[in-house]
């Protein structure tokens, strides 16, 4: 990833990313490493790749009467997408890692739409303690979401 790259995606999301995320992207790689399918790409020019620049404007484009629309019946139906979280990776399954760049502290949080799409779960107190983990060899993916600290979606996304 080049510095005109970065700046041409922060420019399509709307905000500046975090320091520590920008590093990642600019010294270590441009996704395709970490944990889950790896981490997005930041930006792509492929339609049929994700990438963290086209996952969070495709989230951000759901209206909420899309999502009535959508799910009319349902008892449970997710919230507006949080201005800046990131979907960080994929795990298969509708089951996705995101980080919250609101927080300084850059908490990564479970988004498992099989068990909920109101709440998502604790991963990782931070991107960095993230990483570390999953560099280290622990399993991120078997999560125990009965036990896991849940957020609600709709208080992700605002500085706390």
């Amino acid at each position: 990833m080049t510095k005109d790259g970065l700046a041409q995606a922060e420019t399509q999301l709307g905000f500046e990313l975090p320091w520590f995320l920008r590093r990642v992207y600019l010294e270590v790689g441009n996704g395709g490493f970490g944990p889950g399918y790896g981490l997005f790409p930041l930006n792509t020019h492929s339609s049929s790749i994700d990438s963290l620049v086209t996952a969070y404007l495709g989230m951000r484009s759901i209206s909420q009467e899309d999502i009535d629309d959508h799910w009319t019946d349902e008892e449970e139906k997710p919230v507006l997408w949080p201005e800046r979280v990131l979907m960080l990776c994929d795990w298969g399954c509708n089951i996705s890692s995101c980080l919250d760049c609101s927080s300084s502290d850059l908490p990564i949080f479970r988004m498992d739409s099989n068990v909920s799409c109101v709440e998502w779960a604790i991963e990782a107190s931070s991107f960095q303690q993230w990483l570390e983990m999953w560099a280290d060899g622990k399993p991120l993916f078997h999560l125990n979401w009965k036990q896991a600290t849940k957020v609600s979606a709709s208080h992700l996304g605002k500085a706390f």
